[in-house]
């Protein structure tokens, strides 16, 4: 039962999220196509890429490292045609982890937190570096901003109660959800569950 009140909580999530970020990117390329047509063709090409990832597991619940890291790039290039060059990110995910089960929506909300609370509010951006490695019995995935220097209030966002929740829901006590400052700036994200 609450497994199911999980499925459905993670639904109804992922329906008030894509409505809102698949309205405001087209928007943003049809003013992009106003000023420069080949930016806006570029845009509308990682937006298809995007779906491409996102539409055989909008609704599923299980998907595996490589499929989330797909759908984690395709976003980050619809953001960078955005943000520019404000906006840098690197990818580790080794092949003998990259089919491991992983749960859907939990990479992109830890990659939309470091982008809006940790980069955008800096002139100069900075770098997403997601990394993931097998350990044991479980997957590990690092997400990790140079952003701000510090950000206390990062495990009692909205968005970190409600994946916290789905974690606790999916896996007990075996998930972990944790958040570190980086020294000199940035915050590193962890999410570790049984592989």
């Amino acid at each position: 039962m609450g497994r199911q009140v999980l499925i459905a909580r993670l639904a109804a999530m992922q329906a008030q999220v894509e409505p809102g970020f698949l309205l405001g990117t087209l928007a943003h390329v049809e003013t992009t196509y106003d000023r420069d047509p080949a930016e806006g063709d570029a845009m509308l090409d990682h937006l298809i890429a995007y779906l491409r990832a996102a539409l055989p597991q909008l609704r599923g619940e299980a998907s595996t490292v490589a499929r989330e890291a797909l759908l984690a790039e395709a976003y980050l290039r619809i953001v960078k045609a955005r943000m520019g060059s404000r906006l840098e990110f690197h990818f580790d995910v080794p092949s003998e982890v990259s089919a491991k089960t992983f749960p859907p929506m939990v990479l992109l909300p830890l990659i939309d937190s470091a982008i809006r609370n940790g980069l955008e509010p800096l002139p100069l951006g900075g770098t997403i570096h997601v990394r993931a490695k097998a350990e044991g019995e479980r997957v590990h995935l690092h997400v990790r901003d140079d952003g701000i220097a510090e950000r206390p209030d990062v495990a009692d966002e909205r968005g970190t109660r409600l994946l916290r929740d789905r974690l606790l829901g999916l896996y007990g006590e075996k998930a972990e959800l944790g958040f570190a400052s980086i020294d000199p700036r940035g915050t590193e994200a962890t999410v570790a569950v049984p592989a």
